[in-house]
């Protein structure tokens, strides 16, 4: 992921995968977990430097009780 890092912006940035609010980005917990707690992050969105990520997210309020993966949300806006 580390050269990913480098040369590309990337959701979660490294900041917020290493800073506070860490776990705020976990998409995934074990498939038979109980209670079902997200513990890792393995979802990114990469994506050339110029595009804007106006707002990003892990949404997990409706869906993790349907899944052991939780969805990426991202709002990019794509240069003229």
């Amino acid at each position: 992921m580390q050269v990913l890092f480098d040369k590309y912006d990337c959701i979660p940035s490294q900041e917020d995968i290493n800073g506070k609010g860490f776990d705020h980005w976990y998409t995934n917990m074990a498939t038979n977990a109980d209670p079902k707690i997200p513990d890792k992050t393995i979802d990114y969105f990469v994506f050339a430097s110029g595009f804007k990520a106006d707002s990003h997210y892990v949404r997990s309020q409706d869906t993790i009780s349907i899944s052991d993966h939780l969805p990426l949300i991202a709002l990019l806006t794509v240069p003229e």
